[in-house]
């Protein structure tokens, strides 16, 4: 089975009980779609839970970066560059509180976490936000794959309340499995599925087993 884990954001407990109704085994792959850390009550918990979930699964299990792992990442660079705290990019408060928990080793094994995992026995990509038509997955953008929600009216990623989902654009043939947008909760598209629902919202935590 591959089993694709929705955005946990600090919800420990959660993942716990998910793990428990899952119980991936060492020839299952578990991949999850980002944003393991922030806004939830036990980010470092969480995010050293996935870790070892995927290290005990099967080859090919990943985390995902997302944005929030990005966030953290420019945060504890420009701290260790030496920029005022005022001035850190991402919200500083839960970098520091995360950051200062993290081991070193810990860091530096997240910043060498990918942004996008292809499933080409599952004809699918798994990313944290979304993808742009047209353009081969080794071509995408960084900023695309962690943030990107909806476009406009050109196709365009756009931050505007209203603008379309990308995912209802998405047409193939390569299904799209991805997170990071809780607004929209369950998204159920031809060629694409978001699994953020909110769970740190006080919704569900979601899981998509392929298999």
């Amino acid at each position: 089975r591959t089993m694709v884990i929705g955005d946990v954001h600090g919800c420990h407990r959660e993942l716990q009980q998910m793990l428990a109704r899952l119980s991936p085994g060492p020839s299952d792959r578990v991949v999850f779609v980002g944003d393991v850390i922030s806004k939830g009550p036990d980010p470092v918990a969480s995010l050293r839970l996935a870790r070892n979930t995927v290290a005990a699964a099967a080859a090919g299990s990943e985390i995902l970066v997302g944005n929030h792992e990005r966030n953290l990442l420019t945060w504890l660079k420009q701290r260790d560059q030496g920029v005022p705290a005022g001035k850190r990019s991402g919200s500083g408060e839960g970098n520091r509180m995360t950051g200062e928990q993290l081991t070193r080793g810990e860091v530096e094994w997240l910043r060498g976490r990918p942004d996008r995992l292809a499933l080409p026995e599952h004809n699918a990509i798994v990313a944290h936000a979304g993808l742009r038509a047209g353009v081969p997955l080794a071509q995408q953008q960084h900023a695309d794959l962690t943030a990107m929600r909806s476009l406009d009216a050109a196709g365009l990623p756009s931050p505007t309340a209203g603008a379309v989902s990308w995912a209802a654009s998405w047409r193939g043939p390569t299904h799209v499995i991805f997170g990071h947008d809780s607004r929209r909760r369950l998204q159920l598209h031809p060629f694409a599925t978001g699994i953020d629902t909110g769970c740190v919202y006080g919704g569900q935590l979601t899981a998509l087993v392929l298999p």
